[in-house]
């Protein structure tokens, strides 16, 4: 809701070597933010450095992330930062991977709120929640660089942000679009309405979203299809200058998803999300704070009958929910060597159930528990703050400590109409833990110092980050007669403890710039999705999916570079690269990218832009691909790929303006190495990304 003001904190130095962050686009009216740098172009998205450089941060501005993709998930955007990647399993709900960590290993954050979503096997990842037409600014910050959102983010933390509308010389403000794509099955539209008055102002948005099944590059249809609406509204208030609050009611619907890479589709996912934000900037001694406070309730359903043929020897409906509330706030002060100190109060509710019939018309028996009434809440503070030392050099440190509970109110109901197991059963026949509920209480770290040597910004640092299991990974009870297709939670985990290290450099002048960052993670108890072959802890050998600790080890490239050649023209290259390695088996760790990035070439003047981006992965055979001694969670070595996007843009006049591409021009047949796999069938499937994809918009802009 409102623009974030960032004074992220960084770690203790261990040497010397490469990055400068990427960072911010947005075409922000916001006074009190410092004038931007000249722009850094990284593939499609406009990247700004602020005066004080943030490391390993990313902020994509409205302008960009409504023009780069069609209107689609709020993760869409995600393919143009560095360092992130997606994950498929349909057309919609596409999974964020930061420095390929996912799923628990992020922080998610929708304009303040953590929702998690109602769908055990993921179905419906936050992002789904949120959209590419209704969103002002993305901010991806990679690795730890601040524990005032949370303990658990190794992998990194995305923000998806709305601003509360100002009105000085205008009343009102417009903006519409209507467009899609070669797999729409009916245009798109986007509403974003606000009016003012006085000191207060009310916005309202709303998103509509039809697509059908896509193609690949081999002409096979592709199972994708789905139907999304959302709709919120925001009343804001701003007493001074420096000074808002805001409260808002969201709500977010999709409609028979069609799902290629899962046995079920989701008939039926629906969010509900009430926010209120307040936030005061500092000035001088003045203290400044910010307080999000944010409830949500999300009703999922999923299914193997109503939007397929039923091929499966049993009809199986799964009606699940999850209800999220939860208060972040921080106070900070001083100017010059801001000190930032906050508390963090989450708690989740999480329960599903499946259930099976002979047929559609008798679906009525219940086959497992999956989610068994689960509650987890975490209660956490941290002080965070920088240090000048001398004109060059700044350190900056941070420490919080959490307290963590889990329990599970429906661990001893039985199944299969009382001979069935309970959930507390199936926990005890393959990890030998029975308990229904867990606490800890640990504490993470950061300690960072950066220097400046001309036109180049040197940084290391040193995090410390707790990570504990989620409702899946502790509790769930799916039981199968069919060993390989159970999946079975382990309320025995320890939390996960990652140990990091980043170093960098990078280098800016002229409007070009260079950036590259390493760094290592050393991780105890490291939570592994694994099949149960026997292994320590683990009570039974016959390919179950289920969860366990390990010790793990990863490392990681990041690089960016723009050169500026000669207004308007500009040619810009990302990659990431990631091994991750399951130290106690001596086997790599399945769903990690490969080589990646794109390299992209661009022009734009004041009412004409065109851009070019090859998009481009190396092969990836590190992979964890064999049930039989693995997890079996990779569908096997993914080919290396190479595809061409073309997007232009022309401000026709009188407010509108026309933005078209061609993704995939030359019609190629691929698929990212990070499709998902999924515990209701007995092996992981590759989803092949879509084949060549004309899309088009035309947008409308006015106010008075």
């Amino acid at each position: 809701m409102f623009a974030r003001t960032f004074s992220v904190p960084r770690y203790l130095m261990l040497g010397a070597l490469l990055f400068v962050c990427p960072f911010a686009s947005a075409e922000e009216a916001d006074d009190a933010k410092p004038e931007p740098e000249k722009p850094v172009m990284h593939g499609s998205l406009e990247v700004t450095a602020e005066a004080i450089p943030i490391p390993a941060l990313t902020i994509v501005g409205e302008e960009e992330i409504r023009s780069t993709v069609p209107m689609g998930d709020g993760s869409e955007v995600l393919r143009d930062v560095t360092g992130a990647d997606l994950g498929r399993m349909g057309g919609h709900g596409l999974e964020p991977f930061v420095r390929g960590q996912s799923q628990g290993d992020l922080t998610v954050l929708l304009d303040g709120a953590t929702v998690h979503g109602g769908c055990p096997n993921r179905m419906d990842p936050a992002t789904s929640y949120s959209t590419t037409a209704s969103t002002d600014q993305l901010v991806v910050i990679r690795g730890v660089q601040t524990l005032q959102y949370g303990p658990g983010a190794p992998g990194g933390t995305v923000l998806y942000d709305r601003k509360t509308p100002r009105f000085d010389d205008t009343r009102w403000n417009l903006n519409a679009a209507t467009g899609g794509s070669t797999w729409s099955d009916a245009p798109d539209f986007d509403l974003d309405a606000a009016v003012g008055f006085g000191d207060w102002s009310l916005r309202a948005l709303g998103t509509y979203r039809n697509t059908k099944n896509y193609e690949d590059g081999s002409g096979e249809e592709v199972r994708s299809a789905a139907k999304s609406t959302g709709a919120t509204l925001m009343l804001g208030w701003r007493p001074a200058a420096d000074t808002e609050f805001e409260l808002s009611y969201e709500r977010s619907n999709t409609d028979d998803a069609l799902f290629a890479g899962a046995g079920m589709d989701a008939p039926e996912s629906t969010a509900d999300i009430v926010r209120f934000q307040t936030e005061r900037t500092t000035a001088g001694d003045r203290m400044g704070w910010r307080i999000d406070a944010f409830y949500n309730s999300v009703d999922h359903l999923m299914d193997n009958y109503s939007l397929r043929p039923l091929t499966a020897p049993m009809a199986m409906r799964v009606p699940s929910d999850t209800s999220t509330w939860g208060l972040r706030g921080h106070l900070e002060f001083g100017r010059k060597n801001p000190i930032q100190a906050g508390v963090t109060i989450e708690s989740a509710d999480a329960d599903a159930t499946r259930f099976a019939g002979p047929n559609p018309e008798m679906v009525t028996m219940v086959q497992s528990i999956l989610w068994a009434g689960i509650n987890r809440t975490q209660i956490g503070a941290f002080v965070e703050g920088s240090l000048d030392i001398g004109a060059a050099t700044r350190f900056v440190y941070g420490g919080r400590i959490d307290h963590f509970t889990a329990d599970a109110s429906r661990a001893d109901e039985k199944t299969l109409g009382g001979n069935g197991p309970a959930p507390r059963q199936l926990w005890m026949m393959y990890t030998g833990a029975a308990d229904d509920s867990w606490s800890s209480t640990d504490f993470g770290a950061l300690a960072r110092i950066e220097h400046r040597v001309g036109q180049w910004q040197l940084f290391g640092g040193l995090s410390r980050t707790i990570r504990a299991a989620d409702a899946t990974e502790r509790f769930l009870g799916a039981n199968s007669p069919m060993t390989p297709m159970r999946w079975i939670g382990n309320p025995g985990l320890d939390p996960a403890r990652y140990h990091q290290l980043d170093l960098g450099a990078g280098w800016r002048k002229n409007g070009s710039s260079a950036n590259f960052t390493l760094f290592a993670a050393d991780v105890d108890d490291y939570i592994l999705r694994d099949r149960a072959h026997g292994q320590d802890g683990i009570l039974q050998s016959d390919n179950a999916t289920i969860y366990r600790n390990v010790d793990a080890r990863r490392y990681g490239v990041e690089a960016d570079a723009v050169w500026q050649l000669s207004s308007p023209f500009y040619l810009s290259g990302r990659l990431a690269w990631v091994w991750a390695e399951n130290t106690t088996d001596s086997r790599a760790i399945g769903q990690t990218p490969p080589l990646h990035g794109n390299v992209s070439a661009g022009w734009a003047q004041s009412r004409w832009s065109a851009t070019g981006i090859v998009r481009w992965a190396a092969k990836q055979t590190r992979v964890d691909d064999n049930p039989m001694t693995g997890s079996g969670i990779d569908a096997g070595p993914t080919p290396g790929w190479v595809v061409l996007d073309l997007a232009a843009t022309v401000e026709i006049g009188a407010g509108f303006g026309l933005q078209a591409g061609v993704a995939n021009v030359f019609d190629r047949t691929y698929a990212n190495h990070l499709n998902r796999a999924s515990a209701f069938d007995p092996a992981a499937v590759r989803v092949n990304e879509p084949g060549r994809t004309l899309w088009l918009r035309v947008r409308w802009q006015g106010n008075g």
